[in-house]
């Protein structure tokens, strides 16, 4: 890899440290990162932040891609994801358009939210596992099928490199080790009292900077290769 792609890769390896470190020096609860971490604070608005800047780059992608259906179609799907996924981070505008006395019985947060519903909660992990499970391996995997390989334009550009790997991967790992590593495999006495609700929110952020970072790579890129075609 490149030196800035490998800085780029490190990134997440040193805000999950920061983020490690911290939980031993001053607790898992620690009231300053709890603050981060809290609803509408910096953590979640940086990570809806992310989705609408991917959205945003994700529709300037499109034009030039519009011969090839199905790298279109891939940013299509992905931008409305986006769009979609930051809308959730913020409840739609909910608290920013003064909405916030609204009560949803059906919602955990008593919120304008569709992943926060108590019928989706249970199912909110697969997001992160797929998503970061592609973020991860897509590069490796898709190359390697067939009907993928021959379109040189989904590959080269709707495939997130591999300098990425880190912040999906990370993503991954927790999630899963969170989600069904039993508790008694881990050292016999260690349990995930380490982890605590809020670092969900810390985890969104690595993986929306991920997809970020992704997409702009992918607009650059291809931005360059028109350009010089």
């Amino acid at each position: 890899m490149k030196l800035n792609h490998w800085i780029i890769f490190i990134i997440p390896i040193v805000l999950i440290g920061i983020v490690f470190l911290n939980k031993i020096l001053n607790g898992i609860d620690d009231p300053f990162y709890r603050s981060l971490t809290n609803e509408d604070n910096l953590i979640e608005n940086l990570t809806a932040l992310f989705y609408f800047m991917a959205f945003g780059f994700s529709i300037f992608m499109l034009k030039y891609m519009k011969k090839n259906k199905g790298a279109f179609s891939i940013f299509i799907i992905l931008s409305i994801t986006f769009l979609i996924t930051g809308l959730e981070e913020i409840s739609y505008g909910q608290r920013i358009l003064g909405f916030d006395n609204l009560m949803f019985s059906a919602n955990t947060q008593r919120e304008i939210s569709i992943h926060n519903l108590d019928s989706m909660q249970p199912y909110r992990h697969f997001y992160y596992i797929i998503t970061s499970f592609l973020g991860s391996f897509a590069w490796l995997i898709f190359p390697k099928i067939k009907f993928f390989a021959k379109n040189e334009l989904f590959i080269k550009y709707a495939l997130p490199p591999k300098f990425l790997f880190s912040y999906f991967s990370s993503v991954l790992i927790t999630v899963l080790t969170m989600k069904y590593v039993p508790v008694e495999f881990i050292n016999g006495r260690v349990t995930f009292g380490f982890f605590i609700n809020y670092d969900s929110e810390f985890f969104e952020l690595i993986l929306g900077l991920g997809l970020i970072l992704f997409v702009i790579n992918s607009f650059f890129q291809i931005r360059k290769s028109k350009i010089n075609q």
